[in-house]
Order: structure tokens, then sequence, then C-alpha cells
């Protein structure tokens, strides 16, 4: 994915409610998600990365320090009927698949959808 096209990066400082977003968050796209992007319609096989990178501050600036974790989305919408057509994986700092719920999928694609 750091191959594929960069779509924006943003960052979320320390005092931010959801800690587990706190740092730096740059979102990737494969060829078929970068459509989506343009036309508004995400095709089969897109995919998104958000790689969450955690911040390391010094007194007059802030640099990236280690990953804290990576957040996938594909688009299969046979497989993924319940959810709108969208799986959704998280990946821990050592890139080993942090198991997501049902709940917690929908709880995904509950935020994604708006």
């Amino acid at each position: 994915y750091p191959h594929w096209t960069h779509v924006k990066s943003g960052f979320l400082g320390p005092e931010h409610p959801n800690i587990n977003y706190r740092g730096f968050n740059h979102i990737y796209a494969n060829d078929p998600a970068v459509k989506g992007y343009e036309s508004g319609h995400f095709p089969e096989g897109s995919i998104i990365v958000v790689d969450i990178v955690e911040a390391s501050y010094g007194e007059t600036y802030s640099s990236e320090s280690k990953r804290h974790h990576m957040d996938v989305m594909l688009k299969d919408s046979l497989k993924f009927r319940s959810t709108g057509g969208w799986g959704y994986a998280q990946f821990e700092t050592d890139n080993s698949p942090r198991m997501l719920t049902v709940e917690q999928q929908t709880e995904c694609n509950n935020c994604h959808a708006k």
C-alpha cells in the first residue's frame, strides 16, 4: 500500500478524545478506490488503508514515531452484504491481524456510511 495513491494525511493532537487515532493518520487507496474518490462510487475491489502513526512531541514540532495500528476497508458486495458491501480489518504494530467482532465491523460501517 505505500506505493498506492496517497489520498491525504491528518493529525490528531494529544488531547483528541479518540486515543487510538491520536497522531498521524495517512490514507492510501488502490487504483479502483482512487476511481471511487473521483466518481463518488467505489467499485468492487476498492481498498482503502489508514496507517495510524504515533506522534513524538518536541518543544516546537511533532514528528512520526512508531505505527499504532492500521485500518483496512475492502469493497466486496457479495462477501460483506451486512455492512454495505465493505469489509473492515485492523492490523497491530507488527502487522498481525486484530480480530474485529461483528459489532465492531458494524460500528465501523455506521461511521463510514455517513
